[in-house]
C-alpha cells in the first residue's frame, strides 16, 4: 500500500520523522518533499493499517492529513 499525506514536516522534524518510520518494520520506503507547500510525505508499506503511524506522528507534533 502507498499512503500520501499533507504534513508540517520541516528540516528540524525530519530526524524525528525518520525515527518513527524506522521503528515500523512494515514500512518499505518513505520520502518527504520539503519543497512542496504541503510537505508531502509518501509511505510505502506492507500493511493497510496506517493509523498507528499517524498517531505516533501526532505524539511528536507532526500533523498528517491523508491525501486522496
Amino acid at each position: 500500500m502507498i499512503f500520501v499525506f499533507k504534513t508540517n514536516i520541516n528540516k528540524r522534524s525530519l530526524k524525528q520523522t525518520a525515527s518513527v518510520l524506522k521503528e515500523k518494520k512494515e514500512v518499505v520506503r518513505w520520502s518527504v518533499d520539503l519543497e512542496d507547500k504541503d510537505r508531502v510525505l509518501r509511505i510505502e508499506t506492507m500493511s493497510s493499517d496506517i493509523d498507528l503511524t499517524i498517531h505516533d506522528f501526532k505524539n511528536i507534533g507532526i500533523c498528517c492529513e491523508e491525501l486522496a
